[in-house]
């Protein structure tokens, strides 16, 4: 298990390679807890892409 710095701000996390059932692939990755808190995802995280092609976490 990673224990992240209290002050840390800048967090790398590893993406892995999830095969979907209609055999197409996925990556999966494991969101960190500091992040997690300041976010309070409970059930689920929603991705939005901006025109400018930012992507907003919700």
């Amino acid at each position: 298990m990673t224990r992240w710095a209290k002050n840390a701000d800048n967090f790398k996390v590893s993406l892995s390679k999830s095969k979907n059932k209609d055999g197409s692939y996925s990556k999966i990755c494991r969101i960190p807890k500091p992040i997690l808190a300041i976010l309070k995802a409970t059930e689920y995280l929603e991705f939005k892409i901006t025109k400018t092609g930012k992507i907003i976490v919700e």
